[in-house]
């Protein structure tokens, strides 16, 4: 038998692969391309010569864009010659700028509001003298009602310290 056979070159399902070869004698068979059937869709797989192309052509762009990168760095000074100069306050700064345009103005529009209402909420500002009687008041109430966690108001020095030290939350 002569001319072109597709031959089943390996069976591991879901992979298959089938060969395609020249026969010219029973004996003599020239292997031409390789295709493999994976999950019911067939590809033909590249030859040795595009794969190594590519995979060279990969590196050399890597390489150029290593040193193009690299050029940037090196001084020179008729006193040192050439050196290299790494300045790591430009990475930290475009980090940075990076990191803020990852917000849109949409973004922030939205959430400030949200923002200022928690602060708010969590920590007020420096209350009056009425607000801590009020807050004494409201403290007795509390503690019937919460079941296990008490609040207590500090009396020493409300004016030095800051809002959210003025209230300790004591468990059982």
């Amino acid at each position: 038998m002569k001319g072109y056979q597709y031959q089943l070159h390996s069976a591991q399902p879901p992979l298959y692969i089938i060969r395609k070869v020249e026969r010219k004698s029973p004996q003599d068979v020239i292997p031409l391309s390789y295709y493999y059937i994976l999950h019911g869709v067939v590809y033909q797989a590249p030859d040795f010569m595009s794969v190594l192309s590519s995979r060279l052509e990969m590196t050399s762009h890597y390489l150029q864009e290593c040193l193009d990168t690299s050029f940037g760095f090196y001084k020179f000074n008729p006193s040192k010659g050439y050196h290299w100069e790494f300045n790591q306050n430009e990475e930290n700064k475009n980090k940075d700028a990076i990191q803020q345009q990852k917000w849109t103005l949409f973004q922030l529009s939205k959430t400030q509001p949200l923002i200022e209402e928690f602060i708010k909420k969590i920590m007020p500002l420096k209350p009056n003298e009425e607000n801590v009687e009020n807050m004494d008041q409201d403290n007795g109430a509390n503690q019937q009602d919460s079941g296990g966690i008490k609040t207590e108001q500090t009396s020493e020095n409300n004016t030095e310290q800051p809002a959210e030290k003025k209230l300790k939350l004591i468990s059982r």
